[in-house]
């Protein structure tokens, strides 16, 4: 059987990978060889269980095992921290309920409990707050993903195509895969088909606190993301993980002044971001 797949970025490289094991004549079409505009190569890394859909939690307890267990590519397993307040009750207590459900090893604390495990967090407003503590949450390196499946794939001879797949005619393939990220509504209209696929633009920031903020601290740098919501922020080390509550915020480690986000939200620790209040 002859397959041909269109994208070769990590889910691309993922689904030959897996079918490669079958033996079948597999050629994957990747029009963006420098990756510039992928997702995966801009992407934070985060592996994480806490969905609030069955197969979304099952994709990523599945990932997360795969990468821990089948390849070389380092897990850190830092876990992750998400908080809720009044408002999120009803998504929480759902999305707890359903993680549990299938398998996930996430833990609900109340307000005392996070203050005690954390006392650098500032708990007023929260109703609760889910973690992992047992390393089955954290991140990785996608581009050394990326990587690891190229290299397999090589290996177990699929053929890497950079170029656009529509200058090969589609017949000469008995199944057609379409993995190609954001651009897959222009790929499925080539065939006539319509996905309800868009692209979503989201900002990231990364920043690390001056050394007079923490004396004595292994501090590590934290990755923030800005969203209509607020920042939300992930550690890369545990020393990272405050955490506080602010009406508004201005990012400057960088001078990017005017950054400001009007409405409550949880974000990073102040020894990262300028309070205003």
């Amino acid at each position: 059987m002859t397959i041909r797949i269109i994208g070769g970025g990590i889910v691309g490289l993922s689904v030959a990978y897996h079918l490669s094991q079958t033996n079948e004549d597999i050629t994957v079409f990747e029009i963006d060889k420098s990756y510039e505009r992928a997702s995966f190569a801009r992407s934070c890394g985060g592996m994480r269980s806490q969905f609030s859909t069955p197969a979304n939690i099952a994709m990523s307890r599945h990932s997360i095992d795969f990468i821990q267990n089948q390849t070389d590519v380092e897990f850190t397993p830092n876990g992750y921290l998400l908080l809720f307040d009044a408002s999120r009750a009803e998504d929480h207590d759902h999305s707890l309920a359903l993680q549990q459900e299938t398998g996930a090893s996430t833990r609900s604390l109340a307000p005392e409990a996070l203050q005690a495990l954390y006392p650098e967090l500032n708990t007023e407003g929260l109703y609760r707050g889910c973690l992992t503590q047992d390393g089955t949450e954290g991140w990785i390196d996608p581009i050394a993903l990326h990587h690891w499946y190229r290299d397999q794939c090589l290996r177990a001879g699929v053929n890497i195509v950079y170029d656009d797949h529509r200058q090969y005619p589609s017949h000469a393939s008995d199944i057609t895969v379409i993995c190609a990220g954001y651009g897959t509504r222009d790929v499925a209209r080539h065939f006539g088909i319509e996905t309800p696929c868009k692209a979503r633009s989201i900002r990231f920031f990364r920043s690390a606190p001056s050394a007079r903020s923490a004396p004595g601290y292994l501090w590590s740098p934290i990755l923030l993301r800005a969203s209509t919501s607020g920042l939300k922020a992930r550690a890369t080390s545990p020393a990272t993980r405050g955490i506080t509550k602010a009406k508004s915020m201005t990012w400057s480690p960088l001078g990017a002044a005017g950054m400001n986000y009007g409405s409550d939200f949880i974000t990073a620790s102040p020894a990262f971001l300028t309070e205003q209040r």
